[in-house]
């Protein structure tokens, strides 16, 4: 679940806006311990593989949960005209291995 448990920082504390708790996070290098590990591991490696079996149409909650709380809006991974060729990952690789249980 994405919510404030996410953070060690709080932007607003009346209104929970998702990217924009996010984006602050970023900023104040706020993320919650968990994800900061998770988010640290993406920025180690060289190459990132998502094995996974294909469900309703897309991930699986774990994963898609996974994604939801690591891939952060805000700077630190994706956004801020960080994208393709100045992205912070340029360079790096990343696969899907998707299986469908179908023969």
């Amino acid at each position: 679940m994405s919510d404030r448990r996410n953070f060690t920082t709080v932007r607003d504390a009346n209104y929970y806006r998702q990217q924009a708790e996010e984006a602050n996070a970023a900023a104040q290098d706020g993320f919650a311990p968990d994800i900061q590990a998770e988010m640290d591991k993406l920025f180690w490696c060289d190459v990132l593989i998502l094995q996974f079996p294909l469900w309703w149409f897309g991930l699986p909650a774990i994963l898609k949960g996974w994604v939801d709380r690591v891939f952060a809006s805000g700077g630190r991974i994706y956004g801020g005209g960080k994208w393709y060729d100045r992205g912070v990952f340029a360079g790096k690789r990343a696969m899907c291995s998707v299986t469908i249980g179908g023969p």
